[in-house]
């Protein structure tokens, strides 16, 4: 299964310069309990924002670059790939950043 996780202002903005715009300790909550079991998805740079987190998940990050690496999560080169490999493992999907997803 395949799920997408935003969350957006009153102006429809889910992110500024690779952040969220705010800080909601709720919003938080929810989105680690919602997708605990899952494989989060996400682009290069928000992964640098969620890296900190990303040691007690499951992370897919996304870069076409073949130098690029992740210290704590497993790269894919497009987001095929990345839910090939979510297939692969039976395991939901959670995409849930990056501007070019």
């Amino acid at each position: 299964m395949i799920n997408l996780i935003a969350a957006c202002d009153e102006n429809r903005v889910i992110g500024h310069r690779g952040k969220l715009p705010w800080t909601i300790e709720e919003d938080w909550k929810y989105f680690l309990d919602a997708t605990r079991d899952g494989i989060l998805i996400m682009g290069r740079r928000c992964y640098k924002e969620f890296e900190q987190f990303a040691k007690d998940r499951e992370v897919i990050a996304l870069s076409r670059d073949p130098k690029t690496s992740f210290p704590f999560a497993t790269k894919a080169g497009s987001l095929s790939e990345a839910l090939a490999l979510c297939r692969a493992q039976e395991r939901t999907a959670w995409v849930c950043g990056g501007s070019e997803i």
